[in-house]
């Protein structure tokens, strides 16, 4: 998960939720084998993710100078 939130620059105070099928994958399933279990027939793993900030979330948007037009403090 870290390699993920580094490429996509995901900051400390956001979290990422994995969907693969429109469903969160078991947390114990390695990567190899969430591949092997939910690959597309074309042979490609197709996952969505979603951003939610949840530590520090009036924090985070006065750190980045965001309010008062931040939508998500409102």
């Amino acid at each position: 998960m870290w390699i993920i939130r580094e490429r996509i620059q995901l900051p400390s105070e956001e979290v990422i939720f994995l969907f693969v099928d429109k469903t969160a994958p078991q947390s114990s399933l390695t990567r190899g084998q969430l591949y092997e279990k939910e690959k597309h027939e074309d042979g490609f793993l197709y996952v969505a993710y979603s951003r939610e900030i949840t530590f520090g979330f009036r924090g985070s948007c006065w750190a980045r100078g965001a309010l008062p037009a931040c939508v998500s403090c409102k």
